[in-house]
């Protein structure tokens, strides 16, 4: 009589192989996806950061371009509701911070494309997590980058303090 067992052990043994195989290539394509979405996510913070970083560098406000200083502070300060670019700004639209209250833009990079959006706010000198509808010395900036390839948005946020 022929005996299957030999025949049994190497089909078990390829069966064995193929699991092995199909876990470690899945495995495999899980790391390479968590590196992609890995390296978005440090390229959006860039972008994020990169907008951030450019505003910071300006004025406090319209009436502080030119390292003016208001007589009355914080009264004289741009009033919440005209926060954004002014008629004056240079060439770039940008001359003080608040000016990049509703930017947006596009932005397409060798990661993929981003979508890039601020937005600019009073907060309360007690409490900066509110923001407050009149002005304070006290401005928070918020930058979003989204992407399609991007699960979840990013979001950089910066407070700016004015200073005499």
């Amino acid at each position: 009589m022929f005996d299957y067992s030999e025949i049994l052990l190497a089909l078990g043994a390829v069966v064995l192989f193929s699991i092995v195989a199909v876990n470690t290539n899945r495995m495999l394509a899980n790391h390479n996806r968590v590196l992609v979405e890995s390296e978005l996510e440090y390229a959006a913070v860039a972008k994020g950061q990169e907008i951030v970083d450019r505003a910071k560098s300006l004025a406090f406000d319209e009436t502080t371009v030119g390292g003016n200083e208001p007589a009355n502070i914080p009264a004289d300060f741009t009033i919440p509701d005209n926060l954004g670019t002014a008629s004056d700004s240079d060439s770039t639209g940008f001359d003080d911070f608040d000016d990049y209250h509703n930017y947006a833009a596009v932005d397409t990079t060798a990661n993929g494309i981003f979508q890039v959006t601020a937005a600019v706010s009073y907060v309360a000198a007690t409490n900066t997590d509110s923001t407050v509808g009149y002005a304070t010395t006290r401005k928070h900036m918020a930058v979003t980058v989204s992407s399609p390839f991007l699960s979840d948005s990013i979001r950089v946020e910066f407070l700016k303090t004015y200073y005499r």
